[in-house]
């Protein structure tokens, strides 16, 4: 039986559209599921966790990057249960990186008609990330624009205009199998399972799930100037091409910096002085095709 949880807001509500079309499939194929309707963060931790007791294993998560990121984190046993994805987020990131429909029939064709496949996953600190984790100027920008007051509410768009003008790097001490960069500034640093980046940014175009290593994307900072270049470059993926700092594969990242800084796990915001990251082999079961 297939555990379908539902993330009702997510995609400025569209997953409750989306819920009701899959319902209707799963009817109509004879598939015995039951539907959650989370009601907050803590309430999905919750509803995932008591299936995870209660020795369900099929799943079934239809929301964006950041109702994964919760879904996965919440797991008793990752290796133990197969998920698959139906995307109803503002970006889907992992899910566009899979190749997985957006339309939420083929998706759901798409999880019944596979196996489940091995992919591998990343673990930040106590945290899991499936497709990357991120710090440096966007992700600056994102903690600006949350600590907002709702009366005065600028776009994220206007909030990078006006901190591109006073960014002056991210200081960070980076150690991996084959990296080793100390005190050096960073326009961005991410540690990529997927492939795609905030704003759909193709940060990580050689990325491979399947390979136990994580493709570290190090962008050195040299200027305000250079910084709109850099991601104009991003934007495309050509950026491996030009001015980075690092494009190295490892098994194991730690990033230190004298301050906390903010980073960006999976579309979720949370702020470290440290980062301990191993990628863990083969550690998820998914139901893809092969992408």
């Amino acid at each position: 039986m297939y555990n379908v949880i539902i993330n009702p807001t997510a995609g400025k509500n569209k997953a409750v559209k989306i819920s009701k079309k899959v319902s209707r499939y799963l009817k109509r194929q004879n598939v015995e599921f039951l539907v959650y309707f989370s009601e907050s963060v803590e309430n999905l931790i919750e509803i995932t966790q008591k299936l995870c007791k209660d020795g369900e294993k099929d799943f079934i998560v239809i929301g964006g990057d950041g109702t994964l990121n919760h879904f996965v984190n919440s797991l008793t046993d990752p290796s133990k249960i197969s998920f698959g994805i139906i995307p109803a987020g503002r970006h889907n990131h992992f899910a566009r990186y899979l190749n997985i429909p957006k339309n939420p029939i083929l998706a759901i064709k798409n999880i019944l008609e596979h196996p489940a496949l091995k992919i591998d996953y990343l673990k930040c600190n106590e945290y899991r990330a499936l497709n990357l984790i991120s710090c440096g100027l966007l992700e600056s920008v994102e903690q600006k624009f949350l600590e907002q007051t709702d009366n005065k509410k600028l776009s994220r768009k206007a909030i990078l205009k006006n901190t591109l003008t006073s960014f002056e790097g991210l200081k960070l001490n980076i150690e991996a199998d084959d990296l080793h960069q100390k005190d050096k500034l960073y326009t961005a640093c991410a540690i990529c399972n997927g492939g795609f980046y905030g704003n759909n940014i193709y940060i990580s175009p050689l990325s491979n799930m399947h390979d136990g290593l994580a493709n570290i994307i190090t962008i050195e900072f040299s200027n305000n100037k250079t910084i709109k270049q850099d991601y104009a470059y991003a934007k495309k993926g050509k950026h491996i091409y030009k001015n980075l700092s690092s494009n190295v594969w490892s098994s194991h990242i730690n990033i230190k910096s004298e301050n906390n800084f903010d980073a960006i796990i999976d579309g979720e915001m949370y702020k470290f002085n440290e980062m301990e990251i191993n990628v863990i082999s083969k550690g998820l079961n998914i139901y893809c095709k092969r992408y």
